[in-house]
C-alpha cells in the first residue's frame, strides 16, 4: 500500500470495529467460566451446560476476532522489502563466424514485390 496514512486509518477503524468486540467476547467467556467454576455462583439459575457452551463460544469467537484483527493489521502495516536495482552485466563480445558470408551478386534480380 503506497499511503501509509490510509493504511493507519484502516487499522484503527479494524481495531475499532473488530478487535475491541473481539476483547470483549474473550473476557466475558473467561468471566463466565471464572465466577461459575472458580466461585461456584451461577448466573441467573444457568447449568453447567449453558456456562459450558456460552464461555466456549466467547472464547473462541474472541480469539477469532482478535486473530483477525492482528492478522490485517501486519499486512495494512508492514513495509514491502525494498528490492535493489539489478546492475545489468557487461555485454558479450559478438561470436566469430566459422565461414565468412559469400558476397552476394549485385546482377541478381530482386523477387518481384506485390
Amino acid at each position: 500500500m503506497r499511503d501509509r496514512t490510509l493504511a493507519v486509518i484502516i487499522t484503527i477503524v479494524a481495531v475499532v470495529l473488530i478487535g475491541f468486540p473481539g476483547l470483549a467476547f474473550l473476557c466475558l467467556g473467561v468471566i463466565d467460566f471464572i465466577v461459575y467454576y472458580g466461585f461456584n455462583v451461577p448466573f441467573l439459575g444457568n447449568t453447567p451446560v449453558w456456562v459450558n457452551v456460552l464461555g466456549s463460544i466467547g472464547v473462541c469467537l474472541g480469539l477469532f476476532l482478535l486473530a483477525i484483527t492482528i492478522i490485517a493489521s501486519y499486512f495494512l502495516l508492514r513495509r514491502p522489502s525494498e528490492t535493489l536495482p539489478s546492475i545489468p552485466s557487461a555485454p558479450a563480445p559478438p561470436a566469430e563466424p566459422d565461414q565468412p558470408a559469400s558476397p552476394s551478386n549485385p546482377e541478381d534480380p530482386l523477387p518481384p514485390s506485390y
